[in-house]
């Protein structure tokens, strides 16, 4: 594995790598090549999970992405789509070979919508830095709406039941 996804891939709790026959059953269940470094990634964990920076990302066990795709299990948009993750939340990723070329797609977890899905790149690599970087874009606007919403208050303490007693803390706005 290229160091790049070992170091995107560091925090993630790792499955056993899979049988060839598990593996052989994914590739046999779709009509399109998958990129390298996912079976890269693959070959060596059998699903995995937990943070890619300050996002939480699960990737599917073989075995469920070949049942998830032969069961229809989840609403699909088109026939060559076909899910392997998710963020423990409202999103999945899936591949979506629709196009001519491969791309990893964010689709919220309920739609059957092609306009819902979000293009985060051609690559595991693309997508594993797709999720990283949005997770801290979203962190660094709720920092900053955070400080902006609070540049009006202040933090006082009390100690209701005398100066050995628990402090309690309350906000209260500026005097201006």
């Amino acid at each position: 594995m290229n160091e790049a996804l070992r170091v995107l891939t560091r925090r993630l709790e790792r499955g056993a790598p899979p049988s060839e026959q598990a593996l052989g059953a994914l590739l046999s269940a779709i009509d399109f090549a998958l990129p390298s470094d996912y079976l890269e990634f693959i070959r060596e964990s059998d699903g995995a999970e937990g943070w890619v920076g300050e996002a939480y990302l699960a990737i599917w066990p073989l075995h469920e992405v070949v049942e998830t795709h032969r069961d229809r299990s989840l609403p699909v948009y088109g026939p060559r789509v076909v899910y392997f993750a998710g963020n423990g939340g409202l999103e999945l990723y899936a591949f979506d070979a629709s196009a001519e070329m491969t791309t990893i797609v964010e689709v919220p977890r309920d739609s059957i919508d092609q306009e819902d899905a979000r293009p985060c790149g051609t690559s595991f690599e693309e997508l594993l830095r797709f999720i990283r970087d949005r997770a801290a874009a979203e962190e660094a606007e709720d920092s900053d709406a955070l400080d902006e919403s609070y540049r009006d208050v202040v933090l006082e303490w009390t100690f209701p039941n005398g100066p050995n007693s628990r402090p309690i803390g309350f906000f209260r706005k500026r005097d201006s």
